[in-house]
């Protein structure tokens, strides 16, 4: 159903994309649906030169085209990934399908977490992701980019699945559907949490934030 109005705008997007930008419109990321297995996850180009794993931030983000900052900022990029989603390699809620650099250096994290099929969006996505661009923009080569990820952002954002792991519901897929579209809507500004502060959370229990998960999950 949400590919009967996603196909239009893709294909929209992938005319401007090759005429603007003169690149192939799409592109295929090697991404982790288990800890073994891989598929290829498909998104409109917003970048020059080819998926090298990493995440965006830092000097990569000089990469970007100009078309392709205003796809990412709408996040329509991400919409080729209801294919995905129909052939069964994702979800439409779940983990955010890893790298397999990233699976790399926490295996046994992620052989619990990807239990669950990834997702197009998440719960992470939906809580962290300001605060990720902040921490990842002060990056300034690829090796402090790589660093910058693995020691700051993917410890919290493991934590964070591993919470949706274990509380998991309908209404809580429900509310990080609602939230994913008012964040595409009405991007938040950064918390600040910076990763491990221990703040005061919701006091309700739900909806969940980072502050509240890493101060009360072993």
């Amino acid at each position: 159903m949400l590919l009967t109005w996603a196909v239009p705008v893709i294909f929209f997007c992938a005319v401007l994309i090759a005429v603007i930008d003169r690149h192939p419109p799409f592109f295929r990321a090697q991404r982790m649906k288990t800890p073994e297995t891989p598929f290829l996850m498909w998104k409109l180009r917003t970048m020059r030169g080819c998926d090298d794993g990493l995440p965006t931030g830092g000097h990569k983000a000089l990469r970007t085209t100009r078309l392709g900052r205003v796809l990412r900022h709408w996040h329509v990029d991400e919409l080729p990934q209801l294919w995905n989603v129909l052939i069964g390699d994702m979800s439409l809620v779940g983990p955010r399908p890893p790298t397999a650099r990233a699976v790399s250096q926490a295996a046994e994290r992620f052989a619990a977490v990807l239990h669950m099929r990834p997702g197009i969006t998440g719960l992470a996505t939906v809580t962290l992701g300001p605060e990720e661009r902040r921490i990842l923009a002060t990056a300034t080569t690829a090796d402090e980019l790589e660093q910058t990820y693995l020691t700051r952002v993917l410890p919290c954002k493991l934590r964070i699945e591993d919470h949706y792991r274990k509380t998991w519901s309908p209404g809580l897929d429900l509310w990080i559907l609602a939230s994913t579209c008012r964040v595409i809507l009405c991007p938040p500004s950064p918390e600040r949490l910076e990763f491990g502060e221990n703040r005061v959370g919701n006091e309700a229990g739900f909806p969940p934030t980072p502050a509240t998960i890493l101060s009360t999950d072993p």
